[in-house]
């Protein structure tokens, strides 16, 4: 994917990106149980991912997992309800090059994540 190639090639100390939902490459169902939920239905097309943000306290690189694209200030607080929602430019910028349209869907809460939507 070439965002995550950039967005490394630009912060090489950033943890890996964590995607949470990814469409298959011609569209098609990848739920295991082919229940896609009504905010899961674009993934359908193959046009659309979903990229994890950083909650500052709750996700930690404990068990594999990723801290996800900084969105929050102070990035080094403990408790991620304490911070401030931000945008991420230049992830938004790298996206937007590649013609991703950025949204952070479900923000201010425990799934708040980037969607990125090829479509459009």
């Amino acid at each position: 994917m070439a965002i995550a190639l950039e967005w490394h090639r630009i912060y090489p100390t950033e943890d890996l990106l964590g995607i949470n939902d990814i469409s298959l490459p011609y569209g098609g169902k990848f739920d295991v149980n082919g229940n896609w939920f009504k905010s899961h239905q674009t993934h359908r097309e193959g046009l659309d991912v979903d990229i994890r943000t950083e909650l500052p306290g709750l996700r930690s690189l404990d068990n594999f997992q990723t801290r996800g694209i900084p969105v929050r200030t102070p990035r080094d607080a403990t408790d991620w309800k304490t911070t401030t929602l931000i945008f991420n430019r230049p992830f938004m910028d790298i996206c937007e090059v590649n013609n991703g349209v950025v949204e952070i869907h479900s923000p201010k809460t425990t799934n708040e994540h980037y969607h990125i939507d090829f479509n459009e």
